[in-house]
């Protein structure tokens, strides 16, 4: 198996090259690597910001997802209700952004809640 670097591994060897450019999460910034500015088709090049990114200007996002194993109409698991809670409450969402990932607007939270029962 042929195992790729991970976003803190790239990091860090950006940041040791001098000619070096490399692609990572957001949540992965260090000193010695600087984000860049990019374009898609030609625009104006945006820098990587949370508001660029929420407002879909950013090319180069993702959304991190998170799964949880369900059966259809019935209620979560206790612990999983709890996890779900936390990560969809406000302290939740301020830990995510600690971390130096992009919470999810307040209509999402609200509609996942609502979407898995826990309002």
């Amino acid at each position: 198996m042929n195992e790729q670097p991970g976003s803190a591994s790239v990091v860090q060897s950006v940041a040791s090259s001098l000619h070096a450019i490399g692609y990572a999460g957001i949540g992965h910034q260090a000193s010695g690597a600087r984000m860049l500015a990019i374009s898609r088709h030609g625009d104006k090049a945006v820098i990587p910001s949370d508001r660029a990114i929420r407002e879909g200007k950013y090319p180069l996002t993702r959304h991190l997802y998170l799964y949880i194993n369900k059966a259809p109409h019935q209620p979560l698991a206790p612990l999983d209700a709890a996890f779900m809670r936390y990560i969809l409450s406000k302290q939740g969402q301020k830990a995510v952004s600690q971390q130096g990932y992009i919470p999810l607007p307040a209509e999402t939270v609200h509609a996942q809640r609502q979407a898995l029962g826990l309002d």
